[in-house]
C-alpha cells in the first residue's frame, strides 16, 4: 500500500478472495488503512466447504477454467438473478475464463487452508462486514462470525443478494457502506 502512495488513512473493501486477503491485512498489517469493509467473505472455510474448493481446483488443473464456469456463476448470484441478466452472466463468464487455471487452482487450495478466526480479536480497524443473505459461495454464517470476532465490528444483510452484492445492486451496497466510509452522493 504504501509503495502505492495509500497513506493511513485509506479505506479497504474486499470481496469474497479478496476479503479473506482484507482479513490477513488486517491482521498483520492494520496500521496501513483505515477502516474496513468485508463483502460476503469470511475467516475461514467451514470443514464441510473445504471440498469444494479443493474440487474446483482439481476440475480446473484437469479441464480449464470452462470446466467451473458453471460452478463458479452459481456461487456467485441467485440463478434468478443470472437469468434476468444474461449480460452480466457473459461478463464474468468472459473475466472467469481469462483466469490462469493454475492460478485459480492456487487460490482454491489457498481458501480451502486458510484460518484466521483465531486472530478476529487483534483487527483495530474500525469494521463493516456487509453479507448477501442468498450468498451460496460464502455463506452468511461465515459474515456473522467475522462481525462477532472483531471488535467493534457493524453487520449489514442485504436480503436479495449473492456474493457480489456490488454488482447484484450497486445501489442497494452503495447504501451499505456509504455512511460507514462517511461518504455524501
Amino acid at each position: 500500500m504504501p509503495k502505492l502512495g495509500l497513506s493511513g488513512d485509506s479505506d479497504l473493501l474486499g470481496n469474497g478472495f479478496g476479503g479473506f486477503v482484507s482479513v490477513a491485512l488486517a491482521v498483520r498489517h492494520g496500521g496501513l488503512f483505515d477502516r474496513l469493509v468485508l463483502v460476503d467473505t469470511g475467516a475461514a472455510i467451514p470443514l464441510q466447504g473445504k471440498g469444494a474448493f479443493r474440487t474446483m481446483a482439481e476440475k480446473v488443473e484437469n479441464g480449464g477454467m470452462e470446466a467451473v464456469l458453471a460452478t463458479a456463476l452459481q456461487r456467485m448470484f441467485p440463478d434468478d438473478f443470472l437469468a434476468a441478466h444474461p449480460a452480466i452472466a457473459e461478463e464474468r463468464k468472459a473475466s472467469l475464463r481469462a483466469a490462469k487455471p493454475e492460478y485459480f487452482a492456487a487460490a482454491c487450495r489457498a481458501l480451502a487452508k486458510f484460518d484466521r478466526r483465531a486472530e478476529l480479536g487483534t483487527i483495530r480497524n474500525p469494521t463493516l462486514v456487509v453479507v448477501g443473505l442468498r450468498d451460496t459461495a460464502t455463506p452468511p454464517a461465515l459474515s456473522h462470525e467475522l462481525a462477532a470476532g472483531i471488535p467493534g465490528a457493524a453487520l449489514v444483510e442485504l436480503p436479495q443478494c449473492g456474493h457480489s452484492p456490488h454488482i447484484q445492486d450497486p445501489e442497494g451496497f452503495w447504501q451499505a457502506i456509504k455512511p460507514f466510509l462517511h461518504l455524501a452522493g
